[in-house]
Protein backbone atom coordinates (compact mmCIF):
# COMPACT_ATOMS: atom_id res chain seq x y z
CA UNK A 1 0.00 0.00 0.00
CA UNK A 2 2.56 2.57 0.56
CA UNK A 3 4.40 2.17 -2.75
CA UNK A 4 0.95 2.61 -4.22
CA UNK A 5 0.67 5.63 -2.45
CA UNK A 6 4.14 6.59 -2.79
CA UNK A 7 3.81 6.26 -6.81
CA UNK A 8 1.09 8.30 -6.62
CA UNK A 9 2.58 11.36 -4.80
CA UNK A 10 0.85 10.68 -1.60
CA UNK A 11 3.19 11.11 1.23
CA UNK A 12 3.51 8.51 3.70
CA UNK A 13 5.39 7.90 6.98
CA UNK A 14 7.43 4.62 7.89
CA UNK A 15 7.18 3.39 11.99
CA UNK A 16 10.78 5.05 12.32
CA UNK A 17 9.64 8.35 11.06
CA UNK A 18 10.15 11.49 13.13
CA UNK A 19 7.47 13.51 14.85
CA UNK A 20 8.30 16.63 12.37
CA UNK A 21 8.28 13.90 9.18
CA UNK A 22 4.89 12.88 10.71
CA UNK A 23 3.49 15.87 11.13
CA UNK A 24 4.49 17.47 7.42
CA UNK A 25 2.33 13.88 6.04
CA UNK A 26 -0.71 15.74 8.28
CA UNK A 27 0.12 19.36 7.09
CA UNK A 28 -0.02 18.17 3.30
CA UNK A 29 -3.22 16.16 3.66
CA UNK A 30 -4.82 18.67 5.46
CA UNK A 31 -3.67 21.38 3.14
CA UNK A 32 -5.36 19.52 0.34
CA UNK A 33 -8.32 18.19 1.78
CA UNK A 34 -7.75 15.03 3.16
CA UNK A 35 -8.29 15.63 6.67
CA UNK A 36 -10.82 18.07 8.67
CA UNK A 37 -9.45 21.24 10.33
CA UNK A 38 -10.40 19.43 13.27
CA UNK A 39 -8.09 16.76 12.56
CA UNK A 40 -5.16 19.05 11.95
CA UNK A 41 -5.50 22.12 14.32
CA UNK A 42 -4.45 19.66 17.37
CA UNK A 43 -1.59 18.65 15.72
CA UNK A 44 -1.03 22.10 14.59
CA UNK A 45 -0.73 23.36 18.20
CA UNK A 46 1.53 20.72 19.55
CA UNK A 47 4.00 21.14 17.45
CA UNK A 48 3.95 25.20 17.16
CA UNK A 49 7.42 26.76 18.69
CA UNK A 50 6.82 29.42 20.93
CA UNK A 51 5.91 32.80 19.82
CA UNK A 52 9.27 34.74 19.28
CA UNK A 53 10.41 31.61 17.21
CA UNK A 54 7.25 31.32 15.10
CA UNK A 55 7.40 31.97 11.24
CA UNK A 56 5.18 34.43 9.34
CA UNK A 57 3.72 31.37 7.81
CA UNK A 58 3.25 29.78 11.89
CA UNK A 59 1.66 33.38 12.79
CA UNK A 60 -0.72 33.28 10.10
CA UNK A 61 -1.93 30.05 10.08
CA UNK A 62 -2.27 30.78 13.98
CA UNK A 63 -4.26 33.91 13.69
CA UNK A 64 -6.95 32.03 11.15
CA UNK A 65 -6.97 29.48 13.34
CA UNK A 66 -8.13 31.52 16.18
CA UNK A 67 -10.22 33.05 14.03
CA UNK A 68 -12.18 30.72 13.11
CA UNK A 69 -12.53 29.73 16.72
CA UNK A 70 -15.14 32.51 16.93
CA UNK A 71 -16.67 32.58 13.87
CA UNK A 72 -20.29 31.54 14.34
CA UNK A 73 -21.64 30.59 11.16
CA UNK A 74 -20.53 27.64 9.01
CA UNK A 75 -19.62 29.71 5.96
CA UNK A 76 -17.54 31.97 7.21
CA UNK A 77 -16.01 29.00 9.63
CA UNK A 78 -15.00 26.80 5.79
CA UNK A 79 -13.81 30.07 4.64
CA UNK A 80 -11.44 30.54 6.94
CA UNK A 81 -9.67 26.80 6.83
CA UNK A 82 -10.03 27.34 2.93
CA UNK A 83 -8.08 30.07 3.12
CA UNK A 84 -5.58 28.17 5.85
CA UNK A 85 -5.28 25.50 3.22
CA UNK A 86 -4.48 27.93 0.88
CA UNK A 87 -1.60 29.18 3.11
CA UNK A 88 -0.02 25.99 3.62
CA UNK A 89 -0.34 24.51 -0.20
CA UNK A 90 1.92 28.18 -0.89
Amino acid sequence: VTELLASCGVATVTETASEVEKFDVIKDAFAHGGIAVEQFEGEWYVQLPEYTRQSLLQRQVTQLLDQRDHETSPTGRQALANRIRQLLRD
